[in-house]
């Protein structure tokens, strides 16, 4: 047990002498402690009551309580191999490691709230590297075609042009002549 000086006034500014006869005259309050022998006399006999119980237990009371521990046991191996299972699951899907064991775990005990968190940040993360790898394939736009592209684009823009004029002509002289005159 460590003794706090800062109860002794002056402490800090003591020599060693002074020190010494001041710890030696502190009287340590120990009010709310337990003695150890005490304590150890108790534990023992909480140790011997609980020796003098399972010795009286009949036969049936062992066989339930050793089958409410096995019980026990296996719900628990039960909940980490369905815990391993949604984690090998989830990191199938692309889940890192910690977020497949915290969505998995989630889904074990029923925290929808935790697993849809985790799937909306795993979905966004997923898109944004979807888009990444897209950007990466994409080529670099050239800046333009080359003269023979941009004459054939021209040529067909000047010829698709005049084809309109010509219909639009064609379609004023049709309207011109059934005019009322």
């Amino acid at each position: 047990m460590k003794l706090n000086t800062k109860n002794i006034e002056g402490y800090e500014n003591m020599t060693p002498e002074e020190k010494v006869a001041a710890l030696e005259g502190y009287e340590l309050d120990m009010t709310g402690w337990i003695a150890k022998a005490t304590f150890d006399k108790t534990a023992s006999e909480l140790a011997a009551a609980k020796r003098d119980a399972r010795e009286k237990m009949s036969a049936e009371e062992k066989t339930a309580a050793a089958l409410k521990e096995l019980q026990d046991r296996n719900a628990e191996l039960s909940q980490q191999i369905l815990i391993s299972q949604h984690t090998a699951q989830y990191i199938a899907m692309g889940y890192d490691n910690t977020q497949a064991a915290a969505a998995a775990k989630a889904l074990a005990e029923g925290d929808l709230k935790t697993v849809f968190e985790l799937q909306t940040a795993f979905n966004a993360s997923r898109e944004k590297s979807i888009r990444a790898e897209a950007m990466k394939r994409m080529n670099a736009p050239t800046g333009g075609g080359t003269e023979e592209t941009e004459s054939a684009n021209v040529t067909l823009a000047k010829e698709m042009g005049r084809e309109a004029a010509a219909s639009a002509k064609a379609t004023a002289t049709v309207v011109d002549a059934y005019r009322i005159k």
